[in-house]
């Protein structure tokens, strides 16, 4: 039997899987991305340095990194190896905001909708399957024809990617369209008190999709051991999953590491010996 799932539309670049089973076991898969961008033709016979500003109309939601990617061989081609330390300052704080802000929208708009496909609903217990109905559907959500409202998390975490958007603009001139040929300003107090208060008001969202501060998460939840992290979400849930915020609901239902039966095993998904993730985010110390 052919499966072929075309496209897996909740995948920026989109994807193409097709899967060859045999009496129910998968015998065969294959995934191809089907989405050409062409960067490099975007950029023949322009200006070299257009390559920070054009290459960000390719995505509306990572258009910076595509602006930092530009800068990046921009300094390569000129020798650039350091940074100034305001200039690397700026970088990081506009790469910063485009890192919280890309987390939320993967988590929001790209994947937290798919936990309220109807599929799950025969899984997953009722009560749980109506809290996640109560949180994550995006706009114009509908199940068996029957209009279902917006989540009160999906409605709430717009606010936060809009504040990260707006403190980008303060320095970078704009995510799509940033100002031609860098921050051509020095940031003055109000630019400053700006982006503190966007920070804030980003911070404190991200507290509530934690259900706890988010400093109390980071120190109790970023462990070696998956199962510590676990233990401890559930601990600090002891009654029920209503009380608990997004990202622990998300965990508790998501792997077996909860002991729960109706879990998706999503912890047993693509798992392999090799690390594919990549670290590092940020320019340190001024190096390249």
């Amino acid at each position: 039997m052919e499966i072929i799932l075309d496209p897996i539309s909740r995948v920026e670049g989109h994807m193409r899987v097709l899967l060859k089973t045999e009496k129910g076991i998968v015998k065969e898969a294959r995934c191809s991305s089907t989405l050409f961008r062409g960067f490099e033709k975007v950029l023949v016979n322009q200006e070299p340095r257009k390559a920070a500003c054009s290459t960000t109309r390719i995505c509306g939601f990572c258009p910076t990194s595509h602006a930092f990617a530009g800068a990046g061989a921009l300094d390569q081609l000129h020798g650039v190896t350091s940074l100034p330390s305001d200039a690397l300052l700026a970088r990081n704080i506009i790469q910063g905001f485009d890192f919280i802000s890309n987390h939320i929208t993967h988590l929001y708009m790209l994947w937290f909708p798919d936990l309220v496909n109807p599929a799950y609903s025969g899984i997953i217990e009722k009560n749980l399957w109506d809290e996640l109905i109560l949180r994550f559907p995006p706009p114009a959500y509908r199940i068996h024809n029957r209009h279902i409202q917006p989540g009160k998390s999906y409605l709430k975490t717009l606010q936060a990617r809009k504040m990260g958007q707006e403190a980008i603009r303060e320095l970078a001139g704009g995510e799509i369209r940033p100002f031609p040929g860098g921050i051509d300003i020095k940031p003055g107090e109000n630019c400053a008190s700006i982006l503190k208060e966007r920070h804030n008001k980003i911070m404190t969202c991200l507290s509530s999709m934690l259900g706890i501060p988010w400093k109390e998460w980071i120190e109790n939840t970023y462990l070696t051991n998956p199962r510590s992290a676990v233990r401890y979400l559930l601990d600090l849930n002891k009654k029920d999953f209503f009380t608990m915020g997004d990202i622990g609901l998300f965990a508790v239902i998501g792997a077996e590491l909860a002991g729960r039966d109706d879990n998706l095993m999503l912890d047993k998904c693509g798992c392999h010996e090799e690390n594919f993730l990549s670290s590092g985010a940020f320019n340190e110390n001024g190096k390249m």
